[in-house]
């Protein structure tokens, strides 16, 4: 405030994945002057604080949420949807193609403008009748493209926020009668059942991925990490999420890997390595090398493992599949610890020409 001109009654707080959930706790605590987030990748900080939100009251702002068709996440956001309808206060999840990532530009177009326009509802702003319509026709044109995609639950939610966005300031027939053709629609009503049936098959999922975990971590056995790979069915999952023919079902097995690979590329083996437990750690990359066997981030890390083990002709052949990757550069090669086993390799020095930076 003491650089800029800050409309305090107007405090926007924006975030992805666990800064989406963090922008939760800002906006309610510093609510009533928060007038909305951007929320994408994640849902709510812990799972029972809708439970505790009074509507009207503490959820007084306005919440833009968004997730990739690939995001680990999506489930969880997309339910999320769903469950702050009963609080009446506004809401939109957005989606767009893609994985655990911030959103392309659009998107973000789309968030802009939709707050400005529950601020105008909220009497925080005042815009022309002709540039609120205009969103309201850039919103129709959404809509209809997503219809047109076949992302019928997607589009009706476009048309029944267009609805509660415009109403008393529009006329929004055309978006009434859009919602209601498809709320009569056989495609609406089969498209909703998909989702329920997605939301089950990946509580499933969760359930035996769970398991896997807390018997990897009991046993703390190489060989209980890699059974992973038959007990998830990931091969199978790998062939799912590349079928042309089946687009829903690709997305939500590549969702699934996408779940698994976040935990078998980084947060288990991160903690392994940590304690020195490398074998273990070698297993857990092992199993995300099922899932993405290119990823520069897990071939790096069976370097890693191969180097502390003492395997160093495997480490090297690993690094040079890896060689090129935007991250691994010189300096973060020879600045890592892992790879200090390697540095007096008289092949150390043929690694540069190919690295990155």
């Amino acid at each position: 405030q003491d650089r800029f001109t800050i409309d305090t009654n107007r405090l926007y707080f924006a975030g992805f994945s666990g800064t989406a959930r963090t922008s939760w706790l800002f906006a309610l605590r510093f609510a009533p002057y928060t007038a909305g987030i951007v929320a994408m990748g994640a849902g709510l900080p812990w799972p029972t604080l809708a439970a505790q939100l009074e509507p009207g009251e503490i959820f007084s702002f306005a919440y833009y949420g968004g997730t990739g068709d690939l995001d680990y996440n999506w489930e969880e956001v997309r339910t999320l949807d769903e469950r702050l309808d009963r609080y009446g206060s506004p809401h939109f999840v957005d989606e767009w193609r893609g994985p655990h990532a911030w959103p392309p530009e659009e998107v973000f177009t789309r968030a802009l403008e939709w707050l400005d326009t529950q601020a105008v509802r909220a009497g925080r702003a005042q815009r022309s009748a002709a540039e609120l319509e205009a969103r309201y026709r850039s919103g129709l044109e959404h809509g209809r493209a997503l219809e047109a995609e076949g992302r019928i639950l997607m589009a009706w939610r476009v048309y029944s926020s267009l609805v509660a966005d415009y109403a008393g300031l529009l006329n929004i027939v055309e978006a009434a009668e859009a919602e209601a053709r498809l709320e009569a629609s056989t495609e609406l009503r089969s498209a909703r059942e998909g989702f329920s049936r997605t939301l089950e098959e990946r509580a499933a999922f969760d359930r035996r991925m769970a398991d896997w975990l807390a018997r990897a971590r009991e046993s703390a056995r190489p060989r209980d990490v890699e059974a992973g790979v038959a007990s998830l069915d990931l091969r199978r999952l790998v062939t799912r999420a590349a079928d042309g023919e089946d687009p829903l079902a690709a997305a939500a097995a590549g969702r699934r890997l996408a779940a698994v690979h976040v935990r078998a590329s980084f947060y288990e083996p991160s903690a392994h390595m940590e304690r020195g437990e490398f074998e273990l750690a070698e297993a857990y990359y092992r199993v995300a090398a099922v899932i993405a066997p290119d990823d520069p981030d897990v071939l790096l890390g069976l370097a890693r493992c191969a180097a502390q083990l003492g395997r160093p002709d495997e480490a090297f052949e690993v690094l040079q599949r890896a060689a090129g990757a935007p991250g691994l550069t010189r300096t973060a090669a020879e600045s890592d610890r892992y790879l200090e086993p390697l540095r007096q390799d008289p092949r150390w020095p043929s690694l540069w020409p190919r690295l990155s930076g």
